[in-house]
């Protein structure tokens, strides 16, 4: 549900050059009934030469922006999550 409501994903790519990892945010859909998920890259992004190799999916629910003026409470950040 979390997926079909908010598909926008960061993916998580190795990267080969240092222990850290590439990040790309792209839609994501899940297909079922294959038990897959599916995203659009262009061919000249790093994650298209990721084939076969293992990726991490992060999908975070609704969020938005908050600004200061918002609140009088000067604690409250900036980004709602």
């Amino acid at each position: 549900t979390l997926v079909e409501q908010f598909p926008l994903a960061s993916i998580l790519m190795p990267c080969s050059q240092s222990d850290l990892n590439n990040i790309c945010q792209v839609p994501v859909l899940y297909e079922s009934s294959r038990n897959v998920f599916m995203a659009h890259v262009a061919k000249h992004n790093p994650l298209a030469q990721c084939d076969k190799q293992s990726v991490k999916l992060l999908f975070s629910g609704d969020n938005c922006y908050l600004s200061p003026s918002y609140s009088n409470n000067k604690t409250l950040p900036s980004w709602l999550y």
